[in-house]
């Protein structure tokens, strides 16, 4: 302004909030330059460019005998290493018996565990289930385990599918192939498997934009109940197969 003073316009620098940026190597030089050297905290933490906080806990932790450097970033977890593998290993078991868990499963599992053994938590008491973001980094933190749509299998085929009669099954077809002294009764160009697969032919439809508030919102589509249409495939064990065979619905 004329006349006035001049006023210096302040320019803030740019605030560095990368977290972690140190190498694990450095800040053991660093630990070794304090105890070793009798460095300052201040000056080993200049020297070797590393967090003095980090520096700080780093020692009281060597000091304490806790265990050696590691770098931790963020919230420590809620479970060990060893009880996120145990849990991993209930999931994939239970999948194995055909009883998979679904996320809203294993979240309410987790809560309950924690309140059972005094494992300290920070999950909602209204919905008595862990969080969305403890089960995505659960999931990141064991990538065996994905995420998959299962296919409905009924009672009477799950339970008829056991050791017990598996090993009886495959005894009868060893009886019924090859005689008592091992001869081969039926060459493997008169033996056949076939296989059925349903094909649904109503599409289903997808999400759309429609009024706030409308109770019934409809789409157009081949047919309100579902229809299918069946194949066949039928193949023999030395490769020869019978071309595929379709079964369309219709009435008599």
């Amino acid at each position: 302004m004329p006349g006035g003073k001049k006023k210096k316009l302040a320019i803030q620098q740019p605030v560095d909030r990368s977290y972690a940026s140190y190498d694990v190597s450095v800040m053991k030089k660093a630990v070794h330059a304090v105890l070793v050297n009798n460095f300052s905290h201040k000056r080993a933490a200049k020297e070797y460019g590393v967090p003095r906080s980090s520096l700080i806990r780093y020692l009281n932790k060597v000091k304490s005998g806790d265990g050696g450097i590691e770098r931790n970033i963020g919230r420590p977890c809620i479970l060990s290493q060893q009880q996120e593998d145990d849990l991993s290993h209930v999931i994939q078991n239970m999948e194995s018996r055909l009883f998979g868990l679904t996320l809203t499963d294993v979240r309410k599992i987790v809560y309950m565990y924690c309140n059972k053994h005094g494992i300290a938590h920070n999950f909602s008491e209204t919905s008595g289930m862990a969080g969305r973001a403890w089960m995505e980094c659960f999931r990141k933190r064991h990538p065996e385990l994905s995420l998959r749509k299962p296919e409905a299998v009924s009672v009477q085929r799950a339970s008829g599918f056991n050791r017990a009669k598996v090993d009886r099954f495959f005894e009868v077809l060893e009886s019924a192939i090859f005689s008592k002294e091992g001869k081969r009764l039926i060459p493997p160009e008169n033996i056949f498997n076939a296989d059925e697969s349903g094909y649904t032919i109503v599409q289903k439809p997808h999400k759309v934009l429609a009024k706030t508030g409308k109770k019934n919102v409809g789409q157009v589509t081949s047919g309100e109940r579902g229809k299918t249409i069946t194949t066949v495939c039928c193949m023999s064990g030395a490769g020869q197969f019978v071309p595929p065979l379709f079964i369309f619905p219709r009435k008599t």
